[in-house]
């Protein structure tokens, strides 16, 4: 009760709320000042980045329901009161909307909204649809929107953040000759959207031009970070734009952007003239820093609590576009940004800011920040069998090279500690019969140290993208995780998946089962009919284990220390009848 004695009122609270009061006690009374009810949003189901900062995925929790997006069709099914059953289905784009050559590949919950980002070729921009949920799971289109942009896709990052109600995209774009015809802009969709026209989403007075640098037509881009109020209908977008360099890569924390950008050739020749550009969340004019070199992926940025920002550069990378931070490097530093050292971009970064790291071997690099150090492995894909992982103190302490029985495919937090990920096998065109998925910990201690080595035979990991890997802690150095395999059972069906379950006590990897989906011909599919965002993830709700499988959720349950499969539904529209 929250009031006066004469004016006391009943306080009704959400299930995850909490309230904080002020009180004041005196002789025989109880004052209560003030009281805030704060909501607190559910546990992320994502393996993000950055914890508050939610990405773009397959699968999202909206109170009892998942809400799945796939081949272009999103689906709600209901998990609360331990129930799992389909609740309904809908298109994921606009009622009467041409789909041909659209990609739908990502989508984020929150307020009672489902957005849904995609690609359209045919509108020429990155289009957000926009859907209510309500508590049964019904979904209601709403709207749909397009930026004008070029593709964003990644092998690696995903298009768009969610902090709180802000919606945040990064998009590339060409460098407008006409600003009409090239700024950043935004249009509502109708049935009659060639009538409608862009609408700027940026002020000749937000777009910015880094000191010093030269665009060149082939080489340069217009660089936009856009964000959106989602509550606002219709729904509000602001873009701030900085010409540079067209490679790029970027990473979104919580108080800002940062966008790399270089011109390729001339990267490519020296490793100098990169900018690297924050966008604060807060609406500021970008600042920017002149650098050497371009990281790999958003996973070479790390924003420490003071502002500080480390970041891994390499003056062979491409940054993130499409595949390009598949391609080999060889060399690679640490640096170390102050904030206070962003201005206009003329300034170049001093030598003794970037610290040499040293690899085995030239190759595709995987890195990750784990706490306050830096795990960064290359892999030769002519070369399958051993591998190796250098750990960078942030701090400046001594940095430790290590070698492992595998190579490295992933890097992941498993708390204070890393887990290591790759498939061994005799050469490149392996087959799963000769192959073997290697997973070692490593502790990152004041000593770092490689943990024990768990194998599986005739296995190899199907999805290297981040979110399809889930942990779940139960203390700091015990917990369960998950993640998607092909094994030789399931090779031989293109359509069947399995989720591999491990139990971690003290960086020590126990295998417990599987959750494995049936063979069945491909569901229905209406647009955006390729996976390239994969389509297995590991779902952990409280103490349930669960897993999007294809076109099944596969629950898993405990039995004698195992996980062995509860129940299954499968959620998607069935298989199209073959023409006659």
């Amino acid at each position: 009760w929250i009031g006066t004695e004469s004016q006391a009122a009943p306080l009704t609270l959400k299930r995850g709320a909490f309230v904080t009061m002020s009180v004041t006690l005196c002789p025989a009374t109880l004052h209560l000042s003030t009281a805030v009810v704060t909501s607190v949003s559910e546990p992320s189901i994502t393996n993000v980045q950055e914890a508050g900062v939610d990405e773009g995925g397959l699968v999202k929790r909206s109170g009892d329901h998942l809400v799945i997006l796939r081949r272009g069709r999103l689906y709600t099914v209901r998990v609360g009161d331990d129930s799992l059953r389909r609740a309904y289905a809908t298109n994921a784009f606009a009622p009467g909307l041409k789909v041909d050559g659209d990609w739908y590949d990502e989508m984020l919950v929150a307020h009672g909204r489902v957005i849904v980002i995609g690609y359209s070729y045919e509108r020429g921009g990155t289009e957000i649809g926009l859907f209510r949920v309500d508590g049964d799971g019904r979904l209601t289109f709403e709207d749909t929107y397009h930026l004008r942009s070029w593709d964003y896709y990644s092998s690696r990052n995903y298009a768009a953040r969610l902090i709180d109600s802000t919606l945040v995209f990064y998009t590339p774009g060409a460098l407008p000759s006409d600003w009409r015809e090239g700024a950043p802009a935004m249009r509502r969709w109708s049935s009659d959207t060639a009538a409608r026209a862009f609408v700027p989403t940026a002020n000749p007075t937000q777009v910015y031009r880094v000191r010093g640098a030269r665009p060149h037509v082939t080489e340069w881009a217009s660089h936009a970070v856009t964000t959106c109020t989602i509550t606002a209908r219709p729904l509000r977008c602001t873009s701030r734009v900085v010409i540079g360099g067209a490679s790029r890569s970027f990473y979104v924390s919580r108080r800002a952007v940062y966008v790399w950008m270089s011109a390729a050739k001339e990267n490519r020749n020296s490793g100098v003239d990169s900018r690297l550009v924050r966008f604060p969340l807060d609406s500021g004019a970008p600042s920017a820093i002149r650098t050497s070199g371009l990281p790999v992926d958003q996973f070479s940025f790390a924003e420490q609590a003071d502002g500080t920002l480390f970041a891994v550069v390499s003056a062979t990378a491409r940054g993130d576009g499409m595949w390009a931070a598949e391609r080999g490097a060889s060399t690679f530093g640490l640096l170390r940004v102050d904030a206070r050292s962003f201005g206009a971009g003329r300034a170049i970064t001093p030598p003794e800011r970037t610290r040499p790291i040293t690899v085995s071997s030239p190759g595709t690099a995987i890195n990750r920040f784990v706490g306050d150090r830096l795990l960064l492995s290359t892999v030769d894909y002519r070369h399958l069998e051993t591998g190796a992982v250098t750990v960078v103190p942030l701090n400046g302490g001594t940095i430790s090279l290590f070698s492992l029985p595998h190579p490295v495919d992933r890097i992941e937090a498993l708390g204070r500690s890393a887990l290591l990920v790759g498939t061994r096998a005799p050469n490149r065109r392996h087959t799963l019969s000769a192959a073997a998925l290697g997973l070692t910990t490593a502790s990152l201690g004041r000593e770092p140290a490689l943990g024990g080595t768990t194998f599986l035979a005739q296995t190899a990991e199907s999805e290297d993208r981040s979110h399809a890997f889930f942990f779940r802690a139960t203390s700091d150095s015990t917990g369960t995780l998950a993640l998607p395999i092909w094994t030789t059972a399931s090779d031989t069906s293109p359509w069947t998946g399995q989720l591999q379950f491990f139990d971690v006590h003290s960086r020590t990897l126990s295998a417990v089962g599987a959750l494995t989906s049936l063979p069945s011909e491909v569901a229905q599919c209406v647009a955006s009919c390729v996976d390239w965002y994969g389509n297995s993830r590991p779902i952990f709700l409280g103490t349930r284990l669960l897993g999007l499988l294809g076109d099944e959720i596969v629950e898993g349950m405990r039995h004698d220390g195992r996980v062995v499969v509860r129940r299954r539904i499968t959620f998607a529209d069935p298989p199209q009848p073959e023409p006659r």
